[in-house]
């Protein structure tokens, strides 16, 4: 196939001499777009790596976060607890040195305590007696237990009374018999309960 190239010099020239920097622009252009798309992409996944990185660490300090306000209630909870028991205690409401001389003198030889636990919350308290109690020859260890407790929640009342009312309180009992040295004992747990 022959060419043939009907222009006049002069337009041949000038247009030989502009197609080679159309073509160099051209192609500088494509080649600064990849760059530019090349750049784009590492950047884009390194910030999907980022992005990832800070959704693990917001996660783990949401995780501490948590953790932090349980123990911050656990403990906002115990010190109300206290807080309150030892308004109790300073309050005229109970006399307690007069409650457990009372448990010392009205305890029987043949029982023991090996745990004395009082629990006073905003709707009432709980004073449980633990400990054991051993037979002897005037009665059986369990109605030892059962005329302790009987007794001592009757003397309770009187000493826990308000305005010349005996307070109404609730004896919880258990008992479990036990062998030891070949002797039976019997593990008991009376709980006083008193609503306010």
């Amino acid at each position: 196939m022959i060419e043939v190239n009907l222009l006049p010099l002069e337009d041949r020239v000038r247009r030989a001499q502009h197609q080679p920097i159309f073509s160099i622009a051209t192609t500088l252009a494509t080649a600064i777009a990849i760059v530019l798309t090349l750049v784009n992409t590492v950047s884009y996944f390194a910030n999907k790596r980022q992005l990832a990185f800070a959704a693990d660490n917001l996660q783990s300090i949401r995780l501490k976060n948590d953790q932090a306000k349980s123990i911050t209630e656990y403990l906002e909870g115990s010190l109300r607890a206290e807080a309150a028991l030892i308004r109790s205690m300073l309050s005229n409401e109970i006399n307690w040195s007069q409650a457990l001389g009372l448990i010392s003198t009205r305890i029987p030889s043949n029982l023991w305590l090996s745990k004395l636990e009082l629990k006073d919350e905003p709707k009432g308290w709980t004073l449980t007696l633990i400990g054991f109690a051993r037979p002897v020859a005037s009665a059986s260890a369990i109605s030892s237990v059962g005329d302790f407790t009987n007794a001592l929640k009757s003397e309770m009342g009187k000493i826990l009374a308000k305005d010349n009312i005996s307070a109404d309180i609730e004896l919880l009992t258990t008992t479990k018999r036990k062998m030891a040295d070949r002797v039976e004992i019997v593990e008991f747990k009376a709980a006083f309960v008193r609503s306010r």
